[in-house]
């Protein structure tokens, strides 16, 4: 995702997600709660929860996502 970038808000019906961050630095919002991701977070996000993923820093943020 390049600097300044979202995934937009989403959820997914019926199956659960793992999100994994290899580059970059953003903030994740999954459900209600928001936190700070960098490299090495892994995010948890369960079926029909509302999530999105915004890329705050400068270099380009890297995810990997599990179904």
């Amino acid at each position: 995702m390049p600097p300044n970038s979202e995934i937009p808000l989403h959820a997914h019906e019926g199956k659960e997600e793992v999100i994994f961050i290899f580059k970059g630095q953003g903030k994740a919002y999954v459900g209600d709660e928001s936190r700070e991701i960098k490299v090495g977070s892994v995010l948890y996000v369960p079926p029909l929860v509302k999530h999105r993923i915004v890329n705050t820093g400068t270099e380009s943020l890297w995810v990997r996502f599990s179904p």
